[in-house]
């Protein structure tokens, strides 16, 4: 499916596909390692990249929501778990951008400038173990002292942990906590790595994302100065946290995206040079390759043509008519949608495999195994 870019846009795709180029001649070696791409990272910060979202006038790219998608659809291209993990970063700094635009708060804006001039990376969680509803009522609490907060807790899949500079994460406050109701305040915010009281746990061995590093961390009486609050809200019991957390789902469709165009250009070009006995044309001729390297072009389209009429209305701090009906449009361009189920997008590189099966297919298995890993769930 061809696309179609603004001047504006095309800046920013080139600019991840420079480094998507890059990231691509040591992503499998990351991926059989379990490592963290640090090198990755450090040329994020150099490019300017780490700080693509943050507005113009706090000295940031100022890519828009749909600017941010198309440049990570084609970075995920290079290396999946690298853009799966700067994607946690961005996600924190709209939470930061979004406060800011609104209300022009000084935390905000200090956070945000402090970002940019010093190129850190932040990141954290809103998952918490035996949680369903971490986002609306954390179980990590905050009890009040001199000066802040003293925050327990423990937080799972924090994604990127051993890159981090800020470590972002929730609490509820132990003085709103009461039996059967929900009500109390929540607080948000952003301490730095070596906080004392702030453990990251060595536990990410997992089959899939393996190099996203998204290990558990454990908050034990750490201290969180006021400073590092930058939101207190109230505990939420239904749709308030859709006007406040609306854009992760939506942006990380795009990563995935990226990850399955690279698995399907893998495939296309492997199948136009395999010759096999008695075939006398490449395997690129059979009837079940097209089938298998046409299903996701099929589905490819829906996510790309949702998102570009919709993100201006993501972006927007309060879009008039805000109604739950943008949320399914946010799953269908992520992960957790529709592209679980076989024959999708996110299953296209195990697909690929099976259609190329026989001799080849362990030669097969190991050349995807970036893309292959970067979108089957992890198994901790």
């Amino acid at each position: 499916m061809q696309q179609f870019h603004t001047e504006r846009e095309q800046r920013f795709i080139d600019l991840a596909a420079t480094l998507a180029d890059d990231f691509a001649t040591r992503a499998a070696q990351h991926d059989a390692e379990g490592s963290f791409p640090h090198e990755n990272y450090e040329r994020l910060k150099e490019t300017g990249y780490s700080v693509l979202t943050i507005p113009e006038e706090l000295g940031g790219m100022g890519a828009s929501l749909l600017e941010r998608m198309k440049a990570q659809e084609r970075l995920a291209q290079g290396c999946g778990p690298t853009a799966l993990a700067i994607n946690m970063h961005f996600n924190v700094m709209s939470l930061l951008i979004n406060l800011w635009q609104r209300s022009r708060t000084p935390p905000a804006e200090a956070m945000l400038r402090q970002i940019v001039a010093e190129r850190l990376i932040v990141g954290g969680s809103g998952s918490e173990p035996d949680n369903a509803v971490s986002i609306l009522r954390p179980r990590t609490t905050a009890e009040r002292v001199d000066g802040g907060w003293r925050v327990s807790g423990r937080k799972i899949f924090s994604t990127q942990s051993i890159a981090l500079d800020r470590y972002f994460a929730e609490a509820t406050c132990k003085e709103g906590i009461h039996a059967g109701q929900q009500t109390g305040t929540i607080i948000s915010f952003l301490i730095p790595r070596d906080t004392p009281g702030f453990i990251i746990k060595d536990d990410w061995h997992t089959m899939g994302m393996r190099s996203t590093e998204s290990r558990s961390t454990e908050l034990k009486d750490a201290f969180v100065p006021e400073s590092a609050v930058f939101l207190q809200r109230p505990v939420f019991a239904r749709g308030g946290i859709t006007s406040l957390f609306p854009r992760a789902p939506f942006t990380i469709g795009s990563v995935y995206i990226g990850i399955a165009t690279a698995a399907r250009n893998f495939v296309v070009e492997f199948m136009r040079d395999r010759p096999r006995f008695p075939l006398t044309k490449p395997m690129s001729h059979l009837p079940s390759v097209y089938n298998k390297v046409g299903e996701p072009l099929c589905g490819k389209p829906l996510p790309r043509l949702t998102r570009k009429p919709h993100a201006p209305g993501f972006a927007k701090v309060w879009p008039p008519g805000w109604s739950l009906w943008r949320i399914p449009l946010a799953w269908l361009t992520s992960p957790c949608g529709p592209w679980e189920e076989p024959h999708t997008l996110n299953a296209f590189p195990w697909n690929a495999i099976i259609a190329m099966c026989g001799p080849a297919c362990s030669i097969l298995l190991t050349a995807m195994k970036p893309w292959n890993s970067s979108v089957r769930r992890p198994s901790v």
